[in-house]
């Protein structure tokens, strides 16, 4: 699981932005310590290496709890 500022996805990737404008509804509105929740479907690398193209490494590395990094996955169709 990564924190990460939904201002910044949305501004590299027009899916993001777009999956970010669309409505919730009550049972879409999942949230881990207060903010929400967006569960992806590919490899843990491949969001590691979005993020430390967005963020750096030190801030991949400073996030990623290493028992939850199969509950978040891919960014392969997010570029």
């Amino acid at each position: 699981m990564y924190r990460v500022h939904k201002t910044t996805l949305a501004h590299y990737s027009p899916v993001f932005a777009d999956m970010f404008a669309l409505p919730t509804t009550a049972d879409q509105n999942e949230t881990f310590e207060g903010l929400p929740v967006v569960h992806l479907h590919d490899d843990c690398e491949d969001v590691e290496r979005f993020l430390t193209a967005l963020y750096g490494f030190g801030y991949v590395l400073a996030t990623l709890p290493s028992h939850l990094c199969g509950r978040v996955s891919g960014f392969s169709g997010y570029r």
